[in-house]
């Protein structure tokens, strides 16, 4: 399949802050992914580096490739990246980040978490999309609902309230 995106050992700064430290992650044409992470997780530099309003530090072994090119003027790339939201319908493949787990459609088949700049999991949408790891991720108690494609996190319980629920009163 052909390279969307490449991304190899990319460290990427946001003014002072390093936000990613060699970040490698590749998406091929007619894989339609979601990128989810809390705020903070790097999603905006990520899609400011897919956009060339941000650049990783040039060194040996780094390398951004998008579409199969290194360079690219702005304005044609741009002409490239599209808003989902009807896109995977007409055949496009689709890229979408978010922190709300339900606008993830049920045509995303791959889901990238991301948490502190890096790549914590990535695969395919049912295997990724689970309580313990979206729990991680948030690092909050999530339940996770799922009806025709669609999930949505749920508060779920600590230890302690479990184990609250479970002692005799």
């Amino acid at each position: 399949m052909q390279k969307m995106i490449e991304i190899n050992n990319a460290t990427v700064y946001r003014g002072e802050t390093k936000v990613f430290h060699n970040l490698s992650l590749e998406i091929t044409r007619g894989c339609n992914t979601a990128i989810l992470g809390p705020n903070g997780a790097g999603k905006s530099t990520l899609l400011k580096l897919l956009s060339c309003e941000l650049y990783p530090v040039a060194r040996d072994g780094s390398s951004v490739q998008l579409f199969g090119q290194k360079r690219w003027n702005v304005w044609e790339l741009r002409s490239h990246l599209g808003i989902v939201r009807g896109l995977m319908q007409a055949g496009k493949t689709v890229i979408l980040v978010t922190q709300h787990i339900h606008e993830i459609p049920p045509e995303i088949s791959r889901v990238v978490l991301l948490k502190n700049g890096k790549v914590v999991s990535d695969g395919e949408k049912a295997a990724v999309l689970t309580p313990e790891s979206l729990t991680r991720l948030f690092d909050t108690p999530i339940q996770l609902l799922q009806v025709n494609g669609f999930y949505q996190a749920v508060p779920g319980k600590s230890e302690e309230d479990k184990q609250q629920d479970d002692s005799p009163d």
